[in-house]
């Protein structure tokens, strides 16, 4: 059993050990391939940024076949990946990854013991690491922070699933009831979190996601497009995200087709997995029923590094999600000074001011979302006027201060660990 013993110079003096879980998203996964995201991405830049706190990051996740051979990669200083291998090596979906997880907390314990490492907080990631997160923080007496990103409560209410998230629901009514502390991206996230159960306010943290702006930031439209031989007359809406039925991309797609004079209209699809998933077959079909294939083009996941030249060619960013929990693409599309057109759900409302900094439209309504598509499109000064606003509301979005946020909450948990250890001791 790995305990850890607390003194107040290990507080002060030692940097801060974190274990951070993450079982089914590796933070270099590529994004927007099979349940790879914002998730992956946040988790790895959190970690680089808190280890410029001096706090070090041993990231957790489970082994598949991409990363064959590799046991522990070094993210940056400080930030490490380690692949506990659990069940089968294939990319597998998170509910049937439940099954593997006590197998992964074998693993988990295996290496930790092996290498004598004695961390101080538990940081999980989804409710399939809250799982292991509840588990190894009870077995090594520490406490637990987690980050949902999407709870199931809000996929029920956007897609109306009721019995395939019920088991869910009831697991993260679990964590949310057991564990420590907990990290919400926006108010909308925490009023779902209260719904579940009445948590105290110090449990619950509000940390909005961020971007890079050294990667993020505007380009030349004109140079880019020339460079990617893409024609300087094409308008083209560009929607970047995982393709799963809760990001509502067919809704965009038959919005599309009702687009005034599309002739000159290219819709770019960023994202989907190697292997095409169902709802991936269905929105080509989509496609061909509705005669748009010199209209849509489907361009596979784009690692994060190139993501900044397809933003430099689009006139407008689509985020036509029936829910979001914050929506890191609407950062990325402000801090290009791209008009943005998204659903008026979860985080992105909490974002996006609509006819300030960008466009809400009710989820799933194609004539709403067609109307917001073509007054931008037909419009360049409205579309330049929201395009410099939301280039203005980015800055106060960076991860630097996001990692401070959290490195905080950490601070404060092992504050009041002492406070009880001290207590204890009289």
């Amino acid at each position: 059993m790995n305990k850890n013993i607390f003194t107040q110079s290990n507080v002060e003096k030692k940097p801060i050990k974190v274990a951070m879980i993450s079982m089914h998203a590796s933070p270099i996964a590529k994004l927007g391939g099979f349940k790879s995201g914002g998730m992956n991405l946040y988790i790895k830049e959190i970690a680089l940024r808190l280890s410029k706190l001096d706090v070090q990051v041993d990231i957790f996740t489970k082994k598949d076949n991409t990363h064959a051979g590799a046991e522990i990669i070094e993210l940056g200083p400080g930030v490490r990946i380690i692949y506990i291998n659990a069940g089968p090596k294939e990319i597998l979906e998170p509910d049937y990854l439940e099954q593997y997880v006590d197998e992964f907390i074998d693993g988990l314990n295996t290496f930790v013991s092996f290498e004598n490492i004695h961390y101080d907080i538990v940081h999980s990631h989804y409710w399939l690491s809250g799982i292991i997160g509840l588990k190894i923080a009870k077995l090594w007496s520490l406490q637990h922070i987690t980050m949902f990103h999407t709870l199931a409560l809000a996929k029920e209410m956007a897609l109306g699933k009721k019995s395939e998230l019920l088991h869910r629901k009831k697991i993260e009514a679990e964590i949310i009831k057991n564990v420590d502390s907990i990290i919400c991206s926006s108010p909308h996230e925490k009023d779902l979190i209260n719904s579940f159960a009445e948590v105290p306010d110090n449990k619950i943290h509000i940390i909005p996601l961020a971007v890079d702006d050294n990667v993020f930031h505007p380009n030349d439209m004109k140079l880019v497009r020339k460079k990617l031989n893409i024609a300087p007359d094409i308008k083209i809406i560009m929607s970047i995200s995982r393709l799963d039925p809760v990001k509502g991309l067919d809704v965009l797609i038959k919005a599309v087709a009702r687009i005034n004079n599309r002739s000159n209209i290219r819709l770019f699809i960023i994202g989907g997995a190697d292997s095409p998933s169902a709802y991936q077959i269905y929105l080509r079909k989509l496609v061909q029923d509705l005669n748009l294939s010199k209209n849509v083009e489907f361009l596979g996941a784009v690692a994060h590094g190139d993501l900044p030249k397809y933003y430099a060619v689009a006139d407008i960013i689509a985020i036509p999600s029936h829910y979001e929990s914050f929506g890191l693409v609407t950062l990325e599309a402000f801090a290009s000074a791209k008009p943005v057109v998204a659903s008026n759900t979860g985080g992105l409302a909490s974002v996006i001011k609509n006819e300030i900094n960008g466009l809400l439209v009710e989820p799933g309504n194609v004539e709403e979302l067609t109307e917001a598509l073509n007054s931008l499109l037909e419009n360049g000064y409205d579309s330049k006027k929201i395009a410099k606003q939301a280039l203005l509301d980015v800055r106060k979005y960076s991860w630097d201060a996001t990692a401070y946020s959290v490195f905080k909450v950490y601070k404060s948990m092992l504050s009041n660990v002492m406070k009880v250890k001290r207590a204890s001791s009289y």
